[in-house]
């Protein structure tokens, strides 16, 4: 059961019916979703593979890159001869849009910045398990110079792992906790994707209870404080002209658009870019980002892109 407060705040957020839509969503499982590791298998190659070994696939729709499985199940993906040999991950497709974001702002960066010998840089703030460092790889190749953060040990080794599978051995992995890196990265990236630790109630499960045994307006402001401060952090590590592209997998507005606009209050040298997605089921919040609310294909999201202008 899920705590009154929730619901009530849902109602208050959303509306009565789409409430009832995103609670009825939690009571239903959602599809196996993958994308393919663009460094390892092309997408024609990986299609013809998985038409080989029987597996059913669709198109996402609004999500480029991203396929719904219909026949199998993460086990059995994961265990198939593209999970074993990392040319597929199995990610959320709401996971995919905030690296498809910051992704499609990168050739505007090549050609925008005066040290043309210098490639971009990109920091993931908190890397772990790896889905979205790997993601960047795929997506934009050796082109780039990329730095993953993870400040919990056993999560780091998953990082490790996740690196080694999808071939990624070039990314710089640092076992740190990522609001202390140092001078030598102040002014430093041209990207951060800070993917933050977050109350996750875009994930809730009503199967499992374990999803939801956490929500509580004590978490979300725990959450929030420790949201402040890798943000305070990632400013520092931002060159001017740089972005933060900024996601949770909550629908708590104190974890999402309000901590963008407590962001944008905190920084003057920090502007927000309005984000359109090419799917429904999402909730616009102007320049503080974009809700991107809980379906059977996908979790619950947000995300939100800000310049640093000086």
């Amino acid at each position: 059961m899920l705590p009154k407060e929730f619901t009530d705040r849902l109602i208050r957020q959303f509306g009565s019916s789409t409430a009832k839509e995103i609670l009825r969503v939690y009571s239903k499982p959602r599809l196996v979703s993958f994308r393919f590791n663009l460094g390892k298998i092309s997408e024609v190659e990986g299609l013809t593979k998985l038409r080989e070994l029987g597996i059913k696939i669709d198109r996402a729709l609004g999500v480029a890159g991203g396929f719904l499985v219909r026949n199998k199940s993460a086990d059995e993906m994961l265990n198939s001869e593209l999970g074993f040999r990392g040319e597929i991950y199995l990610q959320g497709l709401a996971a995919m849009v905030p690296v498809q974001i910051l992704a499609a702002m990168v050739p505007d960066k090549l050609v925008d910045r005066i040290e043309a010998v210098t490639p971009v840089r990109i920091l993931d703030l908190c890397a772990a398990p790896g889905g979205k460092t790997s993601q960047i790889r795929s997506l934009l190749g050796r082109g780039v110079e990329i730095v993953a953060c993870e400040s919990d040990e056993v999560r780091f080794e998953k990082l490790k792992n996740t690196m080694r599978v999808q071939g990624c051995e070039d990314i710089k992995l640092m076992l740190v906790d990522s609001a202390r890196l140092g001078e030598e990265y102040q002014y430093y990236f041209d990207f951060i994707l800070a993917d933050v630790p977050c109350s996750a109630e875009g994930k809730i499960s009503l199967k499992d209870p374990r999803s939801y045994g956490f929500l509580s307006e004590k978490n979300i402001i725990a959450c929030a404080k420790a949201q402040r401060r890798l943000l305070r952090a990632a400013v520092s590590y931002l060159r001017p002209g740089g972005r933060i592209i900024y996601s949770t997998c909550t629908l708590s507005p104190v974890e999402n658009e309000e901590m963008v606009k407590w962001l944008l209050g905190e920084f003057s040298s920090l502007t927000g870019e309005e984000i359109k997605l090419a799917f429904g089921q999402t909730r616009s919040h102007g320049k503080l980002g974009l809700t991107i609310l809980p379906t059977t294909d996908r979790e619950g999201f947000f995300v939100a892109s800000v310049k640093k202008i000086i």
